[in-house]
C-alpha cells in the first residue's frame, strides 16, 4: 500500500466525483433527515455540477488517491466581490473521504493544498457550509477554527401554516375587547 496522494481532479474522474457527490449527500441525509434530499432529477444533474467543478477558471478541485484508487475529493473556489468585505473569499465547496479513510489526516491534507490554491489568489477569508448533525465535520471544521456565523432552518409550509394560526389565535385572544 502506497502513501496517499493528491492531485488535481481530471475529466477522466468524473464518474467517480458523481459517486463521490451522491455518497457525500447521503451522509448528510443520514446525519441530519431534515435536509434536502436529492431527488432522480437531482441525481441526474450532477454531471452538470462535476462539470462546474472541473472547468471553473475560480476553482480547483482535488482527487485523494491511494494505490492509484480515489478515495476523496475537495473542491475550493474563490469568489470576488466589491460589495462585501472582505473582497475575495476563499469558499470550500465540497470535502468528501470515502468512510474507511477518514480520521487519517487526509482531509486535512486536502484543506492544506486549498488553502495553498487560496494563497495564490489572495484569498482573505475561508467560508464554508457543512451539515448541522454531521458530528465529523462539525469537530473537524471546529477544531480548524472555523466559527458558525450563520444558521439556515427549514420547516414545511404545512407545518408552518399551522402554527401561525395556533399563534395568531392566541394573540388575538390576548386583545383586550
Amino acid at each position: 500500500m502506497t502513501q496517499p496522494t493528491i492531485r488535481e481532479a481530471r475529466a477522466s474522474d468524473r464518474d467517480e466525483l458523481n459517486r463521490a457527490m451522491l455518497a457525500l449527500q447521503r451522509h448528510g441525509e443520514s446525519s441530519n433527515p431534515r435536509i434536502w434530499h436529492i431527488t432522480e432529477n437531482g441525481k441526474k444533474g450532477l454531471d452538470a455540477r462535476v462539470d462546474e467543478m472541473l472547468s471553473d477558471e475560480d476553482g480547483l478541485a482535488l482527487v485523494a488517491e491511494e494505490d492509484g484508487k480515489p478515495i476523496g475529493f475537495a473542491w475550493g473556489q474563490v469568489v470576488h466581490r466589491t460589495d462585501y468585505a472582505p473582497n475575495i473569499v476563499g469558499f470550500i465547496r465540497v470535502i468528501y473521504l470515502k468512510e474507511a479513510h477518514r480520521r487519517k489526516g487526509m482531509g486535512t491534507k486536502l484543506v492544506q493544498e486549498l488553502c495553498r490554491y487560496f494563497l495564490t489568489r489572495d484569498v482573505e477569508e475561508v467560508n464554508l457550509n457543512y451539515i448541522l448533525g454531521n458530528r465529523e465535520a462539525e469537530g473537524f471544521w471546529k477544531e480548524l477554527g472555523f466559527v458558525q456565523v450563520r444558521a439556515s432552518a427549514n420547516t414545511t409550509l404545512k407545518d408552518l401554516e399551522e402554527l401561525l394560526r395556533e399563534r395568531s389565535a392566541r394573540l388575538e385572544a390576548k386583545k383586550p375587547i
